[in-house]
């Protein structure tokens, strides 16, 4: 049975294509020009069903935020995946659409492969939904001196990201925390919870988080955020404004243990494959040498100088690997520039086999394809 999708937005020329995008994938769809409406029908009609719901944000009387909102207070449709579209798409705008019960947000006009993948991802997951762990009320007298030692302890135990975030997870279920988190990586970001739920808004929310807030408030949900892991509190748990506070303190410093560990084993993760693409440069820059080996001295001392000269640069690179950025382009553009010049010598003086050549010419490509 095709899936049954709800459309409420004020705009009838946009929802007409949306009808049309969903049709074409095999949906089922419906469309109503207002909050009011929406409701009315599902109010009169006990039997009414949606298996999703696209709201528009920005609408007259009742906007998306607030129907979302009022479709979570019932039972019916507690649960089901609501996906807004809006022009207004900042960290900000999509707070506001976690906050009110949404599922995930799509910025104004939607690509159609976007929204048939995020729909199709929100209405399996709730096929698949558990019921999420019930929040414990992490203890008055906060995080313990033996327990973070012993929570630092594992997490230098662990020589990956993933299993860093293994140890996170699972020192904020003890603690009666309930989290979202992001690991960002070089390839791909891991987004895992502690109850084990895929949400793509939150998801989005750590994505977008400002690299210059460590912590972003909002309600009573908490973001915090460093280099390599940010992490999302569903609920910022505490009676008081005193416990409220500590609460953000044990979340923040858990957080901050597990990044400084992830950024100490993506730096060796970096250093190693730097290592090995200087080590490829040696190994390419000593074969060319050894080619000349045996050929009559025509080329001069001007070669001689030029091998020493890149020689002694590669192996400079190769004791010092923590350079800036913008060092380590200057030093490749350096030693680009320094092998085309012996592949010019090289041919000035007539050597031109391949077995002289191409091991120098083989340096010019790789350090090319890396500035």
């Amino acid at each position: 049975m095709p899936s049954q999708i709800v459309i409420v937005d004020d705009d009838a020329f946009y929802a007409e294509i949306l009808l049309d995008l969903l049709q074409m994938e095999g949906y089922e769809a419906q469309h109503f020009t207002s909050g009011q409406a929406c409701l009315d029908v599902i109010e009169a009609n006990p039997g009414f069903e949606a298996d999703a719901f696209i709201l528009d944000v920005v609408m007259p009387m009742m906007d998306g935020y607030q129907l979302c909102e009022k479709l979570r207070a019932t039972s019916r449709f507690a649960k089901t995946p609501i996906l807004f579209v809006s022009s207004k798409s900042s960290l900000e705008d999509r707070m506001r659409g976690y906050e009110a019960g949404g599922t995930d947000y799509l910025t104004k006009p939607a690509q159609p492969d976007e929204l048939n993948a995020k729909l199709r991802l929100a209405i399996d997951a709730a096929a698949t939904q558990v019921e999420p762990v019930a929040e414990s009320t992490p203890g008055g007298a906060g995080l313990s001196s033996e327990g973070l030692l012993d929570y630092a302890e594992q997490l230098e135990q662990q020589n990956t990201t993933d299993g860093v975030l293994e140890v996170l997870l699972e020192q904020a279920r003890q603690d009666g925390f309930t989290l979202a988190v992001l690991v960002r990586g070089a390839e791909a970001n891991r987004f895992r919870s502690t109850d084990d739920s895929q949400s793509p808004i939150e998801k989005e929310l750590l994505e977008l988080a400002p690299a210059n807030r460590a912590q972003v408030h909002f309600n009573q949900r908490l973001i915090v955020n460093y280099p390599v892991i940010a992490c999302l509190a569903r609920r910022v748990l505490g009676a008081t404004q005193a416990e409220q506070a500590r609460f953000c303190q044990d979340v923040a410093l858990l957080v901050r243990m597990a990044d400084l560990r992830a950024g100490r084993l993506a730096m060796q993760s970096q250093f190693a494959e730097e290592r090995r693409y200087w080590m490829d440069l040696l190994l390419k820059a000593e074969a060319g040498i050894s080619a000349l080996q045996g050929q009559e001295n025509g080329a001069g001392a001007g070669i001689d100088e030029l091998l020493e000269e890149f020689l002694i640069s590669v192996n400079e690179r190769m004791i010092d690997l923590a350079l800036e950025e913008d060092q380590e382009k200057a030093l490749k553009q350096s030693l680009a520039e320094q092998a085309r010049r012996l592949q010019e010598q090289l041919g000035a003086h007539t050597i031109s086999g391949k077995a002289v050549t191409e091991p120098f010419r083989a340096l010019v490509e790789t350090l090319s394809r890396t500035l």
